[in-house]
Order: structure tokens, then C-alpha cells, then sequence
């Protein structure tokens, strides 16, 4: 049999496998399971007996008439969750288990095709627009907001003053604690030494100090810190001041590296959330971690 169309269409009328006739290009053989899932669509005299098949139940149609058929499901679509809609229909909830034996195995084989670059730089890529797309109003409240744009606020996109849109400090940390995770990964890779995280992460952070054009107030106390081993300092684009947080700025400055025991300020703002991405991203699949 020619293959030239083979398809499995799982829906609320049935499950049916649908592949190219053997000597007619323009005709389609359904084949289903059980007699009742053809019936949903078909008159009962067109349905085929087969028991010598594969499936023991087929109908002939043409490519227009099926794909007619398959345009009307489509547009009579009417649920957010297709197992949830099989379990409430009556001809096609003892299907419920099967489908879910077909989920789990397609699941498992998308997470060992899952490509962890292409999210990783989705990711990123998206919050930083994200964050360009707030930056303007980042320090206005909702009236200073209606007054600006309309009593119903922001509701396009707007741009600072000279036209351009840009990334914030959220952004730039979120960089410097992705380098300082990977820096960390790579030591544990190559040199087999692990648990330097916390470490090499404020090193990465005190480098984005740096770009700031802010001086220390003292010399790190934790590890031995080199400006230069840094990755993203070479980057003289992230080389801008974009409204850093005073308490960030303040800590940092101060060369100790606080811990939660050891806290060494006491700021309740959510600016560690808002560069956390790079730690789901890389720790995905480690420690029993998973999506």
C-alpha cells in the first residue's frame, strides 16, 4: 500500500487510521477499531467488515470529502483538554486509559528529544523582552500611568523617549547568574570539583558591579575573585547602568557574601526572583528536578 498519506486522528467521535488507497491517489481508506467510531461520521452501509485486517472496520471516501469531514471537527472544537472531554463522552470514554498509555509514551519520548538550548534561549530571549516591554513604566504608579497613556493604561507597545527599547538590570543579573551557574557546571566537569555554585555566582555578580561603574567599599572576602575570568565582562554592551536596586548595589559593594543564615541586609523586594530563570533552566533533570 502506498504511504504517501498515513495519519492517526485520536477525537471525540473515535480514533481512526487514515491512509492512501492503493490504486486511487484521490481516495483515502478510514479504518477504525470498533464498528461504533465510523458510524459517528459515516452511514452504517458505507462501513466494510473486515476480520481478516489489521482493523476490522473501514470505510472508502475521497481526500476532499474526508478532509471536509476533518474542517467541521475542527470548527466544532469545543474543549481546552481532549482526555478530559473523552472522559465525559459516553461512546468514547472506555478509550480513556488507552489514550492515556498513548500520552505517557509520547511524553516520555518527547522529554528524551527535548532541546534544552533552543528552550534555554526562549527563555532568556523572552524575558528580556518582557522586561524591555515594562522598563518604561517600571517606576510609575497606575494613576501617574493613566494620566500618561489613557484611563484603560498601556495597551501598546511604548518605548522610552528616544524611541528604543531596553532591558533593565533584571536582564543584566539574569545573564551574570546564568554565567556564574555554567562557570560553576564547567569547573564541576572538568575538574571534577562540584558545590562552588554560590561562590562563583557572586563572583559573576560582583563583575556586573563592575560594569556598573561602581567601586567597591572593600575587597571580596569569599574566594578568590578575578575580573577577568568572567565571560559576559567582555561584553561592552551590558556596560550601561539601567536603574540597579540600591539594596543590590549596597550588598554587593560591600564585599561579604551573605547567606540565609548570615543575612547582611534585610530587603524584602523580589529582585532575586526576578534573575532566578537561569537556575530551572540549568538544574532541569539534576537532583530529581523535572517540568
Amino acid at each position: 500500500m502506498h504511504t504517501d498519506l498515513i495519519m492517526w486522528i485520536a477525537s471525540k467521535n473515535g480514533f481512526f487510521s487514515i491512509v492512501q488507497h492503493r490504486d486511487d491517489s484521490e481516495q483515502v481508506l478510514v479504518r477504525a477499531r470498533v464498528k461504533r467510531d465510523l458510524e459517528e461520521i459515516f452511514p452504517e452501509d458505507r462501513i466494510h467488515h473486515t476480520p481478516g485486517g489489521d482493523y476490522h472496520w473501514r470505510v472508502f471516501a475521497s481526500k476532499k470529502e474526508m478532509g471536509e469531514i476533518l474542517l467541521r471537527q475542527m470548527a466544532e472544537l469545543d474543549y481546552p483538554n481532549f482526555k478530559g472531554k473523552i472522559a465525559k463522552t459516553p461512546s468514547q470514554e472506555d478509550k480513556l486509559q488507552a489514550y492515556y498509555q498513548v500520552w505517557s509514551v509520547m511524553h516520555d519520548y518527547g522529554l528524551k528529544k527535548f532541546d534544552k538550548k533552543n528552550v534555554c534561549q526562549g527563555c532568556l530571549m523572552g524575558g528580556a523582552i518582557g522586561d524591555a516591554l515594562g522598563a518604561p513604566i517600571e517606576f510609575l504608579s497606575f494613576p501617574q500611568i493613566q494620566n500618561k497613556y489613557g484611563v484603560n493604561g498601556i495597551d501598546s507597545f511604548v518605548e522610552f523617549e528616544d524611541g528604543f527599547g531596553e532591558f533593565t538590570d533584571d536582564t543584566q543579573m539574569t545573564l551574570f547568574t546564568g554565567e556564574g551557574l555554567l562557570r560553576a557546571w564547567n569547573r564541576s566537569m572538568q575538574r571534577g570539583i562540584g558545590g562552588a555554585e554560590n561562590t562563583i555566582v557572586y563572583h559573576s555578580y560582583l563583575r556586573w558591579l563592575f560594569t556598573q561603574d561602581f567601586p567597591f567599599q572593600a575587597k571580596p572576602t569569599q574566594g578568590v575573585y578575578d575580573i577577568e575570568k568572567g565571560w559576559l565582562i567582555k561584553r561592552k554592551e551590558l556596560y550601561k547602568r539601567r536603574a540597579p536596586g540600591n539594596t543590590c548595589i549596597s550588598s554587593l559593594a560591600s564585599g561579604i557574601a551573605g547567606t540565609i543564615d548570615e543575612p547582611i541586609n534585610d530587603s524584602k523586594g523580589c529582585g532575586t526572583v526576578m534573575r532566578m530563570a537561569p537556575v530551572g533552566l540549568i538544574f532541569f533533570g539534576r537532583y530529581g528536578l523535572s517540568l
